[in-house]
């Protein structure tokens, strides 16, 4: 049986987006390490998208 992350790279980069733009736009229901996967893995797909790591280390230090 194959991961959510296998799962989730075995979509097109469109289909990784229109996933994320319906939680953005709250229609969605995904688990935050979900959504996390597919933001790495889109920002692996385009390199001029900032870097997950880099992003949650951000997000960490403002709640600091």
């Amino acid at each position: 049986m194959a991961s959510i992350k296998e799962h989730c790279e075995r979509l097109s980069t469109s289909q990784l987006q229109a996933l994320l733009r319906e939680e953005a736009e709250g229609r969605g229901a995904m688990l935050p390490e979900v959504i996390l996967i597919i933001c790495d893995i889109l920002s692996q797909r385009d390199p001029s998208l900032p870097d997950l790591n880099q992003l949650l280390r951000q997000l960490c230090r403002a709640y600091l």
